[in-house]
């Protein structure tokens, strides 16, 4: 169940911040595989901090001091969601952007 959560959180995430991301990118003609690594790592910081401060913020009513305190204990998660989104960003690189970028 709480694998599940997780999936749609990050399908949303790819959804919400992904897609933007790369139309930017694309429109700016920038098909390197380190702006892509950067730009993965930005999202998945991004990505830790809306799931574990900014939602609970507006959706639960948690105190934003409350929130970002829970932000502090859980800073080890930034290394991982860091590397995630370099990875995933690397990937879709490999299989997307490398082919319009050699054209």
């Amino acid at each position: 169940p709480a694998s599940r959560v997780v999936q749609c959180l990050e399908r949303l995430g790819a959804w919400l911040i992904g897609v933007p991301a790369y139309c930017l990118l694309r429109r700016r003609a920038f098909d390197s595989l380190s702006v892509y690594a950067v730009s993965g790592a930005i999202i998945g910081f991004a990505c830790l901090f809306l799931y574990t401060v900014a939602i609970p913020v507006v959706v639960a009513n948690v105190p934003f001091t409350e929130a970002f305190s829970l932000m502090g204990n859980l800073i080890g998660f930034a290394v991982p969601a860091v590397i995630s989104g370099v990875l995933a960003s690397s990937v879709f690189w490999f299989l997307a952007v490398r082919q319009w970028g050699e054209k």
